[in-house]
């Protein structure tokens, strides 16, 4: 809460003021103009009742000097006379209000009209609470050249007493007003030394500020003088042009609080210097700055992988970039909801941090088993003031292997000795990306090829393996089948069939069915054997 200056100098809360001696001529005013002095305020005040003239007078204090306007004053020059109630008369007194208590006022008073005689000046004193310290007469003496003047010089150093207000009046030696026209030159008193202490405890330095309102705390006040007024201003560049903000006039107190609250709503996004001059009745200012950013820029958010409508399973990485202008970034979420569903999104991946070309996280598709199929996944990112930015890419979920079967093949089976063998079975998946049907025998170093595809086969011929060369031994079969998701972030669904088979050739001999009829033992494989055995051949 901000405390009026009253109530401030009531609080007792100013130290022992640093003061400096001033000195005012007014020569450098303008003749007409009001006079005013850093640290003191210049009034009229109406005489003591029974003066003949009643209050207020109109007109006010000004400045005169030249030879017709007022008399010569002490300094030679200008100086500040009361105005006239008529021709040749001034009912009215001169004034000063101190900002400061003072220990010693000097200055000289004058009269501004010729032929005064029994002349003086009464000069009263008063404390800040308005007691009365002193009261005391100045002789004028005749003024037949308007030259007349005399130097008023009160101390109260060496009392407990200080100044605050001094009337000025020009009155009869009879005490009765002398309806002359005050004049008062070179003004000397005591003012601060110290400009008021201003801190910003919010927003700091370089930072992002709300793009509507932002609060700026801390406390503004003047510790041993007389606060008067705090200017808040704004400027893209710290040479200006700066923009006011408000103005206020009372100060607020360690430790602080709320300063103003700036509407940032209609200046443009972006940096600013932000300027706040406090200033004391002496015009001694402090300025005060920071820089912030209007923060009305939404955050970039990018994705690199997986790309839009891309078929993918397992754990799903996700890769891209989520940042904002360098302040308040508030963070990014990765959610995804079914193709064309007006539902709620499931959120899969939070993050408070920016990213920059790295993982921006991963979605396990198995755990809770997503359903395959196509999806929506939306990524987000944030700042600390609600901007935001959305991107939405389409994904296709298959979890699902492929189907790989070999189907009028047996294990063990005895193949090659009616020619070709013709290969049937089913490769098959939504996302099919291709199939291989290949073999390996007991000699082999590897996996040969018989067949491949990239279409679907159900229940029909998948190749023709023909087994003439090969040695009669034992063989492997197997049907692979490739889908185009991508699974866990490298590798893609993929099933495998495999068949052990026996490689026969006609006219061969192998195991104990000896005669490779298919039948056996029999009395004929005996006999076979011993035909063999003897240089003959082996039956068909």
């Amino acid at each position: 809460m901000r405390l009026s200056i009253a109530a401030l100098l009531a609080a007792a809360v100013f130290a022992s003021p640093a003061l400096a001696q001033r000195t005012i001529t007014f020569d450098a005013a303008a003749i007409g103009s009001l006079p005013s002095a850093p640290g003191v305020t210049f009034q009229l005040f109406s005489p003591p009742a029974g003066t003949g003239f009643a209050w207020p007078v109109s007109g006010g204090l000004y400045i005169g000097g030249g030879v017709t306007a007022m008399p010569s004053t002490s300094s030679g020059g200008r100086g500040i006379q009361t105005p006239t109630a008529s021709a040749g008369f001034s009912p009215e007194g001169i004034r000063l209000l101190f900002a400061l208590d003072q220990p010693r006022v000097k200055f000289t008073v004058g009269v501004g009209e010729p032929n005064v005689s029994n002349c003086i000046y009464r000069i009263t004193g008063y404390t800040a609470s308005g007691t009365l310290i002193f009261s005391r007469d100045y002789p004028i003496g005749n003024s037949p050249t308007l030259n007349c003047n005399s130097l008023v010089d009160v101390d109260v150093s060496s009392t407990a007493n200080r100044i605050r207000r001094l009337d000025i009046v020009c009155l009869l030696t009879s005490g009765a007003n002398g309806e002359y026209r005050e004049v008062l030159d070179t003004l000397e008193y005591f003012g601060d030394l110290t400009p008021p202490v201003t801190s910003l405890s919010a927003p700091n330095d370089d930072t992002c500020i709300n793009p509507t309102v932002t609060t700026f705390t801390g406390f503004s006040y003047d510790p041993d003088g007389t606060y008067t007024q705090e200017t808040w201003e704004h400027a893209p560049e710290l040479e200006g042009p700066w923009t006011l903000i408000t103005q206020l006039t009372t100060p607020l107190l360690p430790p602080g609080g709320n300063l103003i609250n700036w509407t940032t709503a209609p200046v443009a996004p972006g940096w600013y210097f932000v300027r706040v001059t406090a200033r004391n009745i002496d015009n001694l200012e402090t300025q005060t700055y920071r820089r912030v950013f209007v923060d009305r820029v939404n955050p970039v958010i990018s994705v690199r992988e997986p790309a839009a409508g891309a078929i993918v399973g397992g754990n799903v990485c996700f890769d891209g970039s989520a940042s904002d202008t360098g302040c308040a970034f508030g963070g990014y979420d990765i959610a995804y909801r079914p193709a064309g569903s007006t539902g709620a999104f499931t959120t899969v991946v939070t993050s408070a941090s920016g990213v920059t070309n790295d993982p921006m996280g991963s979605w396990n598709t198995r755990s809770p088993l997503v359903a395959d199929g196509a999806y929506e996944v939306r990524f987000t990112a944030t700042d600390a003031f609600s901007n935001s930015s959305t991107n939405l890419r389409p994904l296709i979920i298959d979890n699902t292997p492929p189907v790989a079967t070999i189907s009028n093949i047996l294990a063990c089976e005895g193949l090659g000795t009616d020619g070709p063998v013709i290969i049937r079975g089913t490769a098959t998946d939504a996302n099919i990306s291709g199939w291989s049907l290949s073999y390996t025998t007991g000699s082999s170093t590897g996996w040969t090829t018989i067949a491949t595809g990239t279409s679907n086969i159900t229940s029909n011929v998948l190749g023709t393996w023909n087994t003439a060369s090969l040695p009669a031994c034992a063989a492997t079969l197997r049907l692979t089948v490739n889908d185009r998701s991508r699974v866990d972030c490298t590798t893609v669904n993929s099933t495998s069939h495999y068949i052990s088979v026996r490689i026969k050739q006609p006219g061969t001999c192998s195991d104990i069915d000896f005669n490779n009829n298919g039948v056996f033992p029999e009395d004929q494989d005996v006999l076979d054997f011993f035909n063999v055995l003897a240089g003959g051949s082996c039956s068909p």
